[in-house]
């Protein structure tokens, strides 16, 4: 009797770990939103595996930033909703966020606890848009920084560069 409540307890704690998927790995999901997002990229799994690393580390601070606002389940799908609808009604930036935050009845405190975490997401995203080549970039609809120089080459040049009148000005 003794040998089989040890087997029952063995037998209970192997499923358990082995139920234990890397959806419960600090980060998970922002990994696997973030190889979702850069799936035309074709990443490699040595990139895959950076991005990991990357969610391990910026998944639980943004959370750790979140966590003190105690945004709602129902504020959550509020917001989601809203931010839905305000985006085919045509808005962006600034005006969609306000949009969104008077939807979900944001306080100070949870509005300021989203734009903190909302950093944290943008520096693991540069993070992991840095791991990409140009040519991984440009599959992913990402601009590479060759495109935003020749952007700023083409505006510059529109531009006269002095003050000087052509001659059948003067």
């Amino acid at each position: 009797m003794g040998i089989s409540i040890v087997f029952v307890e063995m037998t209970a704690t192997l499923c358990a770990q082995g139920n234990q998927t890397t959806a419960d790995a600090p980060g998970a999901k922002l990994a696997g939103n973030m190889v979702n997002r850069l799936e035309k990229a074709k990443l490699t799994d040595e990139q895959i595996a950076e991005i990991k690393k990357l969610a391990a580390i910026f998944g639980p601070r943004a959370w750790q930033i979140r966590k003190p606002a105690n945004i709602t389940a129902d504020q959550r799908s509020s917001m989601a909703k809203a931010r839905e609808e305000g985006s085919t009604a045509g808005k962006s930036g600034a005006e969609l966020t306000k949009h969104v935050h008077a939807a979900a009845s944001l306080n100070d405190e949870q509005i300021l606890a989203l734009k903190e975490a909302g950093k944290v997401y943008r520096e693991f995203q540069q993070k992991a848009f840095a791991l990409l080549t140009n040519r991984q970039r440009k599959r992913a609809g990402i601009s590479t920084d060759t495109e935003s120089v020749k952007r700023e080459k083409n505006t510059s040049k529109s531009r006269p560069k002095t003050n000087i009148l052509p001659a059948s000005q003067s």
